[in-house]
């Protein structure tokens, strides 16, 4: 009996040692599964990083690609292109919807947007436009000369109308904020203030300050000025390359303009009463053209009579009156799509001794009168040298230094003519931009 025990201790202790050694590798195994779970945890982990990483330099591929894209449509430095701004002169308009400006006239339009209702204002004399939320009960506007009239040059919009005076604005033709003034000044008004040349000196700072900040795009911008021998630089001739001193050229190096096209021909007038006469002449405009300037009128008063100045009634042929109401009509019919700018003449004193001289000679002020009332009957802007005070062929001092014969600028007079020029074009876009 002890020897059958001591055989089954013995064998119960031999299977026991047997049965360890077989569960040994199953329970050294787990720790070794365990630790490979956690290795192909962590590549799992590491492989979502890597494409995560991935899929954001995507998306940032992507931007860039959309930044340049943008770039290359010349939206970039926030610059507005210019074709947007310009308004054609011509039958096809664009309404600019949502601001209660179409036809791009201001006339008979509601402002919305600048909570203006016609119930504010009862039986307000401002006819033809719907004016409100002014505040302006029983006003009476009309002595404002804003009456069914637009104030070329100026953008009204945006700004606020107290004490019946137009603030914030800057009177086109002086280059300086003028707020306490709502109508258009003469020369005269502008002489009593200040001297041509010191206006014209200021005028020019005023000038270079604004092509200095402007952020207008021009360089898709194609521009024809149709003019007179101050257009060619004629008087510079003997120069060499002198018509890269000609106000169209400062111009375009002001504006940055893709491209503007010289058509001044000295000795020209608007009407047909002296040879090359802009009437005849301006389908030489190019087709594409975006903006036209048209600078004439001094040739006109040269030889223009009573009779050869005709009336605003019959504007018959070969009158000033006449032949520029149908240069405005052709100028909209066989250019639709481009904007028409007219720039009245500068003052000058040859005329003035060729009055004294002949007597029949009209007034020279009344050139510029007529472009003006003609303009604003065709839906056209208008830039008011004459009245601007500035380059006046009169002023001593601007003859000395600026209009040696009392006509014709030198080469500085043409740079500030060129940039007075550049920027009224940039004040005239820029109020359309705010509105």
């Amino acid at each position: 009996m002890k020897g059958t025990g001591y055989l089954t201790i013995v064998g119960c202790g031999l299977m026991a040692a047997f049965l360890f050694s077989l569960a040994g590798p199953a329970l050294s195994a787990a720790p070794r599964q365990e630790a490979v779970a956690a290795m192909e945890g962590e590549e799992e982990k590491e492989t979502d990083r890597e494409e995560a990483e991935t899929e954001k330099d995507a998306r940032s591929d992507q931007k860039t690609t959309r930044e340049q894209a943008v770039s290359v449509n010349s939206v970039s430095d926030n610059r507005i292109p210019a074709r947007l701004l310009l308004r054609p002169s011509g039958g096809r308009r664009k309404a600019v919807s949502g601001n209660g400006v179409s036809e791009n006239g201001v006339s008979e339009n509601s402002v919305s947007q600048n909570e203006i209702s016609e119930k504010d204002i009862p039986e307000s004399s401002v006819s033809g436009n719907h004016t409100s939320g002014n505040d302006i009960p029983q006003e009476d506007v009309s002595a404002n000369d804003v009456s069914e009239k637009r104030v070329s040059g100026n953008d009204i919009s945006g700004n606020t109308i107290s004490g019946n005076t137009i603030s914030g604005n800057t009177i086109s033709g002086n280059g300086l904020p003028d707020p306490d003034l709502a109508h258009r000044l003469t020369l005269k008004e502008r002489q009593k203030g200040m001297s041509s040349h010191k206006q014209t000196m200021m005028a020019n700072e005023q000038d270079r300050k604004t092509i200095s900040g402007n952020d207008i795009d021009f360089s898709k911008i194609k521009i024809a000025c149709l003019g007179d021998s101050i257009t060619q630089a004629v008087n510079l001739d003997t120069l060499e390359n002198y018509q890269e001193l000609a106000w169209p050229n400062v111009l375009k190096e002001a504006l940055g303009a893709g491209k503007v096209v010289n058509l001044g021909i000295g000795g020209s007038s608007i009407g047909r009463y002296w040879a090359d006469a802009f009437v005849d002449r301006y389908t030489e405009i190019p087709e594409d053209t975006d903006l036209i300037l048209v600078m004439g009128g001094t040739n006109d008063g040269f030889c223009a009579s009573f009779v050869e100045f005709g009336n605003p009634v019959d504007r018959a042929p070969r009158t000033f009156w006449g032949d520029l109401d149908e240069l405005m009509d052709g100028l909209k019919e066989d250019y639709p799509e481009a904007e028409v700018i007219f720039l009245t003449p500068l003052p000058n004193s040859l005329q003035d001794y060729l009055k004294a001289e002949r007597k029949y000679l009209m007034p020279q002020e009344k050139f510029p009168e007529v472009i003006i009332t003609l303009a604003e009957e065709h839906d056209m802007e208008v830039f008011d040298l004459y009245n601007s005070n500035i380059l006046d062929g009169h002023d001593k001092d601007n003859v000395l230094h600026l209009m040696p014969d009392g006509v014709h600028p030198n080469a500085d007079g043409y740079r500030i003519l060129g940039e007075h020029i550049a920027a009224e074009l940039i004040r005239l876009l820029d109020g359309r931009k705010e509105a």
